[in-house]
């Protein structure tokens, strides 16, 4: 018995859904009407029926292997459909069975012998290529052994709108390190995909629990780093499993590299702005959260630029993101939306003042017309700006409610995160204390 993905389709249209607020209707790609905001269980399963969904078996339209770094034989089956781990058979994707660049001096014992199938999956992700509607691409961690939570990330790719799921195989670049996990990807603008990846090490102890130590004989792999945040690029037109960009200038894509005890990276989220009149258009923002305790995650972000050949631009350091107090568990889940952010952060001015930190501060200041302290803002396309000044007894540039006076046609037009009157906008993320928007 294999657990697998199921996807749900529509027999004659995908449609793709930008988000809207709650409550406003959206043009889909067949140019129909979609309401939008919240539904009743009964009006969404009476969708099915009017819009002729059908469920579709991804995962099992194809055989994958892969040699894992650790082996792990033990089996809880026949309960539950366990199996424990099997050498490979049938493997029909033409996937790179191993070994792999990345497993090259790992310790005695250490990779595996042979490739092993790949039978379990959990944890999807799907998207859709903005360049054409019926490409899509799915993700899930990508098991040998779910006994040993053993794991690198697996994809599954549909050109017929998810009917058929032809192209699969693990997600290469990654395979010396024992688990890949937490499934996430993005389209840019030219169809070019970036699958976010979570690579990390440990080994098994003798009574099949997970070894995490720091330590460069126990460690499977010692000349890798304990975790890290990485990157890998699918390119547009790739057809082969193997056809992904698995390096940058030689070296495998490392956003940010973890080798210690207490940081422990997790949850990331990877972002692309496809919007062509923003500022920022094809910047790549890859954001994680890093643990220092049980409950102390703080949430980190990386930017790069795509570019039309998938490639980018190098990472930048690691800058800290904003965080929002009252959460007991610490900011452990790193929300997808900049929109969240921004609210969250303009909603705390009613509470005494939002601390902006100190890697948000270092951008040239001019003044504007208001004669506050402002960024330097590109002027095409942009209705307006605000800035949170630094003088005027305010040096840490707090939020407070005074800026509800101050600006109040900013929150006329931020009302997408609680307030009334909106016009509908792309929304920049917040630098040295400014925020912005774009027609």
């Amino acid at each position: 018995m294999r657990r697998t993905i199921a996807i749900a389709i529509a027999a004659f249209a995908l449609l793709a859904l930008a988000a809207s607020p709650a409550g406003t209707t959206s043009a889909s790609l067949t140019g129909a009407i979609v309401r939008q905001g919240t539904q009743s269980d009964s009006d969404y399963a009476a969708s099915f029926t009017t819009a002729k969904v059908k469920n579709v078996i991804a995962t099992t339209q194809r055989t994958s292997c892969y040699t894992p770094e650790a082996a792990f034989f033990t089996s809880d089956g026949p309960n539950d459909g366990y199996t424990g781990m099997s050498e490979c058979t049938g493997a029909d994707t033409l996937e790179d069975p191993g070994p792999y660049p990345t497993q090259q001096g790992s310790n005695p014992g250490y990779p595996a012998a042979k490739p092993m199938l790949v039978k379990d999956h959990s944890e999807s992700d799907i998207r859709v290529d903005p360049t054409n509607p019926r490409h899509l691409i799915g993700q899930s961690k990508w098991f040998v052994s779910a006994e040993g939570y053993n794991h690198l990330l697996g994809f599954y790719e549909s050109w017929d709108g998810g009917a058929t799921w032809p192209t699969q195989g693990h997600v290469p670049g990654y395979e010396g390190w024992t688990d890949n996990t937490d499934p996430v990807g993005a389209f840019d603008r030219w169809g070019n995909f970036y699958s976010l990846i979570l690579p990390y090490q440990f080994a098994y102890t003798a009574s099949g629990g997970h070894d995490f130590s720091i330590n460069k004989h126990v460690e499977p792999n010692p000349t890798l780093a304990a975790e890290v945040i990485a990157a890998n690029v699918r390119p547009h037109g790739a057809k082969g499993a193997n056809d992904w960009m698995t390096t940058r200038t030689g070296s495998t894509d490392i956003v940010a590299p973890y080798d210690s005890q207490g940081r422990e990276p997790d949850k990331q989220w990877i972002a692309i702005d496809t919007n062509p009149l923003s500022p920022f258009h094809d910047r790549i923002y890859a954001m994680w959260v890093l643990f220092t305790g049980p409950y102390s995650a703080h949430p980190y972000v990386a930017i790069a630029q795509a570019h039309q050949d998938g490639t980018h631009t190098p990472w930048s350091a690691p800058i800290s993101l904003p965080q929002v107090g009252g959460s007991p568990q610490g900011a452990s889940y790193l929300l997808p939306h900049v929109a969240r952010i921004l609210r969250d952060m303009w909603r705390a001015a009613f509470s005494g003042g939002f601390r902006l930190p100190a890697a948000l501060h270092s951008a040239p200041w001019e003044r504007n017309q208001d004669r506050e302290p402002a960024l330097q803002w590109p002027a095409k396309k942009m209705d307006y700006r605000i800035c949170l000044p630094r003088a005027e007894g305010n040096p840490q540039r707090k939020l407070t409610p005074s800026h509800l006076v101050r600006y109040p046609h900013a929150f006329r037009d931020f009302s997408d995160f609680g307030w009334p009157g909106t016009n509908r906008a792309t929304l920049l993320p917040p630098r040295a204390g400014c925020f912005a928007r774009t027609r």
